[in-house]
């Protein structure tokens, strides 16, 4: 028999996964070969082997009787198309444009055979449509008719079904069919979709952790996984003895069960049983699926991971936490807020030396934790947005986390990944102030007191603007909404401490003199002073006093001035606001449909 492809000890490693161990293989020519196995059994490994795209540890190959260490071996893969996991096309250019593209790759004088192939693989009224705008089904029919410029005789799809439709399968079939009947192509498809390759293959290979199992024709197959007939009888012992009578094959499956291989003449059969005392309970067809005979072979079970699942809160915040380590936004929030910390102090000395300016250190504290508010949105967003624009967040739903926990550790990390950020922040400045400006001047109460307060309003911010990330599947949306709460609250604490600060008496527009009773001239003037119409008084005071310590950059405002008056309030608000944000969050998002 005439191979297009033989392997011989073929090995591939990552590391120390080996991802073909001793694999041994034979594609006939003119064969449809089924390369069967689950997810990492090596069924890719090999075609990146064959394809050039990768070299094998150990092992050879031949592809047309040319040794994959022969320098030839070039000529060879001229004879081969392939799709290699996923097509490989341009997404900006139409289904003619990539072809002639192809084309231009290969070298081929003219675009002739391109109307040809399109209408082989049912694309010929696409158009100027472009490859963006196909479907899965369409995407993989082009990457087929792509593998065929060049009238390859050996055709190698890696996955053609995987994520089609019913439709979609239902074509590709048909078009692999045709394939190897009409241009008599050799076709090797790799799938773990056994019973649709049973539908095609002539040939098939099992493979199971990088090592061919069995090597089978489709009709010794047929043959392996023979009808049979399951009968459930009185008395076993006289269907045996007029089984044999009539020389057929059987297996005895309990003292009420057998098994009849081959074809019967039911009427016969019951007759003779009837004349022997024996009555016939139920007769029933049945035949061996390609999925059975692959799982006896393999001696196992296709994959099924959920018995061995441990859905809990604890490990998704612990992966929550390994992304954050390896999140390059917290490294680059982090990296960037210990240089703008370290810079307050540097520079506020370099003024004292120069200009005999007077600072203190915690006044350089202090109105850093004006920040607090937009490196927490752009980091929430930054960190929470590709939850929804990388899809990961439908890897935790499948999973079967809740989506209570889903939103509850996200907020969790995001409040961690904050808290290291402003804290480091924090005691650089405290660090190197009390090195290059002064000591603290306030007791270490308040100091502890003040960055308390700092990370609660932190906290708060967290709460806030990831209620708002969780409810936008937008990243971008995400973001301006997030900077756009941001800059509101900013404006309306400002607004709050202005009216607050605000005089009680203001200067009018007449000038008044104080002459002495000697006539001897002015002795003081000044403008008249009336009271302010804008200065707070009684309830309304309160209420701005209040507001004030309820919007988080109205607390900062007052915790830049160390006014710690009023902190047992700053803390029930900041606490008020981070529940009950959760709470609407949580609320809103348990409802969401997702994408």
């Amino acid at each position: 028999m005439e191979y297009v492809l033989k392997t011989a000890n073929l090995k591939k490693y990552y590391g120390k996964y080996r991802a073909l161990d001793g694999l041994d293989m034979c594609v006939p020519k003119g064969a449809i070969y089924g390369f069967v196995g689950k997810n990492g059994a090596g069924k890719t490994t090999l075609i990146r082997l064959i394809c050039g795209l990768q070299k094998p540890n150990e092992g050879n190959y031949e592809l047309y009787d040319i040794d994959s260490r022969n320098k030839e071996i070039v000529k060879s893969r001229r004879r081969m198309g392939a799709v290699v996991e996923s097509p490989s096309i341009y997404q900006d250019m139409s289904a003619r444009e990539n072809m002639e593209q192809q084309y231009r790759i290969l070298g081929l004088p003219d675009f002739q055979g391109i109307p040809e192939l399109l209408k082989l693989v049912g694309l010929e009224n696409t158009g100027k449509k472009k490859a963006v705008n196909f479907s899965l089904g369409m995407r993989q029919r082009l990457g087929i008719a792509i593998a065929l410029a060049g009238s390859p005789d050996f055709l190698v799809l890696d996955e053609p079904v995987n994520g089609l439709d019913p439709q979609g399968i239902v074509e590709i079939r048909e078009l692999i069919l045709r394939l190897n009947r009409e241009q008599g192509i050799t076709l090797l498809i790799s799938s773990h979709m056994l019973d649709e390759l049973a539908r095609i293959a002539t040939h098939f290979g099992f493979i199971d952790r990088g090592q061919m199992v069995k090597e089978i024709s489709a009709a010794q197959l047929e043959e392996a996984c023979r009808k049979r007939i399951c009968l459930r009888v009185s008395d076993v012992g006289i269907l045996s003895r007029v089984l044999d009578e009539i020389g057929l094959e059987y297996a005895v499956l309990s003292d009420s069960e057998a098994e009849i291989y081959g074809k019967i003449g039911v009427t016969e059969l019951a007759l003779r049983l009837s004349d022997q005392g024996c009555q016939v309970e139920s007769m029933q067809e049945r035949d061996e699926s390609l999925e059975n005979y692959y799982l006896n072979l393999v001696g196992g079970q296709l994959t099924s991971t959920e018995a061995g699942r441990r859905v809990s809160m604890n490990n998704l915040f612990s992966a929550y936490l390994a992304r954050l380590i390896k999140n390059r936004a917290f490294w680059v929030f982090l990296i960037f807020m210990i240089g703008f910390g370290a810079g307050a102090p540097v520079i506020a000395h370099h003024e004292m030396v120069k200009y005999g300016v007077s600072y203190s250190c915690e006044s350089r504290l202090a109105w850093h934790v004006m920040l607090t508010g937009l490196i927490t949105a752009l980091f929430t967003v930054w960190f929470l947005g590709t939850e929804y624009s990388d899809g990961t967040i439908r890897n935790k739903l499948v999973a079967g986390h809740i989506r209570r926990n889903i939103y509850l550790a996200s907020l969790g990390s995001c409040i961690l990944a904050h808290m290291i950020i402003l804290l480091v922040h924090m005691l650089v400045i405290s660090v190197l102030g009390q090195w290059l400006i002064a000591p603290f001047s306030v007791k270490a109460g308040e100091l502890a007191l003040f960055y308390l307060l700092s990370l609660l309003i932190g906290i708060t911010f967290t709460s806030v603007y990831t209620m708002l990330v969780m409810q936008n599947q937008n990243k971008s949306a995400a973001v301006v909404l997030c900077v756009l709460v941001c800059f509101t609250l900013y404006m309306a604490a400002f607004y709050i401490y202005a009216m607050l600060t605000a005089p009680e008496m203001i200067p009018t527009g007449d000038v008044v003199a104080v002459f002495t009773n000697d006539g001897s001239g002015p002795q003081n003037i000044g403008r008249e002073m009336i009271p302010n119409p804008k200065y707070l008084r009684g309830v309304w005071r309160t209420v701005y006093e209040w507001l004030q310590d309820i919007i988080p950059f109205g607390q900062a405002i007052s915790l830049a001035e160390w006014k710690l008056e009023n902190s047992m309030r700053m803390i029930c608000c900041n606490l008020a606001l981070t529940v009950g944000s959760t709470l609407v969050g949580l609320y809103r998002f348990e409802r969401k449909d997702l994408r």
